[in-house]
């Protein structure tokens, strides 16, 4: 007779066991997901909570300061990039003046120009509106939902007698450093012109120079400061500062200009 199996761990007793078919547990397609769920399983370890697209914000400022007497800038910054607009430029409604043809700009995928010109002899409030749909984000899938309006004081009432002054700056876009601002009269105001005559608000000035009767430039630096911040700096001539040869007038009012900067 065979004695009884042993392995080679003393006082250890292996004993026969009869076999068994393996068992089979089946499952539908709801069993198998909630047997994944309960352990842990299921998903994908890649998988991306999908957030819903957001329409940017838009902030409109103006270069002429409190009150336009001339052509100025408006400037549309955008909290986020944009989608392409179809018409090639931004639609917004205009009341009291007009955009200067081609005048609309590109500076980045959040910022873009465009020139406004007010009704000319006439004074009020120049309004500006982007409507509600106007602008997407990026991918073209979250629209604004909420119109975004912007509104200018204007004075286009002046003698062809009285001093105005226009100014333009040499530069294409936010100026990164010192710059040059063209300041052009009207009238000749012989040598009543001096650096003096200008207030400037965060930026300073220097290097006045006379090319013409009219025609001058001037060195504007804007605040330096943390990386990447960006402002508007304002040069304003000041009422009553220069007087035209011709006339013996002096200006009859200020003049603002603001120039954007990003440091």
């Amino acid at each position: 007779m065979n004695s009884p199996a042993r392995n080679s761990l003393p006082n250890t007793v292996l004993h026969d066991t009869p076999s068994q078919p393996p068992r089979r547990l089946l499952l539908g397609a709801l069993g198998v997901s909630a047997l994944l769920a309960a352990c842990g399983g299921g998903g994908s370890a890649d998988a991306v909570p999908v957030v819903p697209a957001v329409a940017p914000t838009l902030t409109i400022t103006s270069s002429a300061g409190a009150l336009a007497g001339s052509v100025f800038t408006v400037r549309f910054e955008f909290s986020a990039p944009v989608a392409a607009f179809p018409s090639g430029s931004l639609p917004f409604a205009l009341q009291g003046g007009k955009q200067v043809a081609g005048s609309f700009k590109s500076l980045s995928a959040t910022v873009f120009t465009v020139d406004i010109e007010p009704n000319s002899q006439s004074t009020g409030t120049l309004l500006l509106t982007v409507p509600a749909g106007a602008f997407a984000d990026a991918t073209g899938k979250a629209s604004n939902t909420v119109p975004y309006s912007f509104a200018q004081a204007y004075n286009t009432v002046l003698p062809d007698t009285d001093p105005r002054v226009e100014m333009k700056s040499a530069v294409a876009g936010d100026a990164t450093g010192p710059f040059t601002v063209n300041i052009t009269f009207n009238l000749d105001v012989g040598d009543s012109f001096t650096l003096a005559d200008l207030k400037l608000t965060s930026a300073t000035a220097s290097a006045l120079t006379k090319l013409s009767a009219t025609t001058y430039t001037v060195l504007v630096t804007p605040p330096t400061g943390t990386a990447g911040n960006t402002g508007l700096a304002i040069v304003e001539l000041l009422q009553g500062s220069v007087t035209a040869v011709s006339s013996g007038l002096a200006n009859s009012r200020s003049w603002g200009f603001g120039f954007w900067y990003r440091t």
